[in-house]
């Protein structure tokens, strides 16, 4: 079968050979602002379980033959906007609002453990070996050990390197709030021009014979042993 999902909130099943619909899952709605809605990732599949993050803030496993649902994470009103990765029973994927790396088991859905950032990340990450990798909008790449989920690699883009010291607090903490004066939308939209100036990682990193490559905001593919 193929799984696709959709805007109009549901991941649908197809006959690969015929593109017939063998079943639908609708995911959660939102009649309050109308943005926390619609599937934006690819899905992922492994040992008869579906697995891909929604709009809705939800984060969804469903037995790949039925639709039925096997478990969900709640992601406490956070986009799920990346595709998952699955390695050795864990499933890993980023979240947006809620900036964190989630690594879950991929069976029952019980938390692992999850590893914070500054900034939302729309990036699908990238095993290999025993380190899974990831970037985020502040222009920053992680590698985070798949095993203890502790932060063992970090990579700054020139544009991060250069810019974001200006927008971090006494802490070292990036201060969100520079960016976004208003919840307007035209402020939404100015601050969102501001975050990629940071040369933000939205794209997700491949990984060939050692080395990785991405590419970033700031107009640059960078390739890092």
């Amino acid at each position: 079968m193929v799984y696709i999902g959709s805007w109009d909130r549901y991941l649908y099943a197809l006959d690969a050979r015929t593109g017939n619909v063998r079943w639908k899952f609708i995911t959660g709605d939102d009649r309050d602002i109308y943005n926390q809605v619609g599937i934006a990732s690819s899905a992922a599949v492994t040992g008869g379980t579906v697995y891909f993050g929604c709009r809705d803030s939800f984060f969804y496993a469903l037995n790949a033959q039925n639709g039925a649902l096997r478990w969900k994470h709640n992601e406490h009103g956070s986009w799920v906007i990346g595709s998952p990765a699955i390695a050795n029973g864990t499933v890993f994927y980023t979240t947006s609002d809620e900036k964190r790396f989630w690594a879950l088991n991929a069976a029952t859905g019980a938390e692992r453990f999850s590893v914070p950032y500054a900034t939302f990340s729309f990036s699908s990450p990238s095993v290999a070996g025993n380190m899974a990798y990831f970037g985020a909008f502040d222009g920053r790449l992680y590698g985070v050990d798949a095993d203890s989920g502790k932060v063992t690699a970090r990579f700054s883009t020139d544009a991060s390197r250069r810019n974001l010291p200006a927008h971090l607090n006494a802490k070292g903490e990036v201060d969100m709030s520079g960016f976004y004066p208003d919840n307007t939308f035209e402020s939404v939209v100015a601050g969102l021009e501001r975050v990629y100036s940071l040369g933000s990682i939205v794209s997700s990193p491949a990984i060939a014979n050692g080395v990785l490559y991405v590419g970033s905001a700031d107009g640059n593919v960078y390739a890092i042993r």
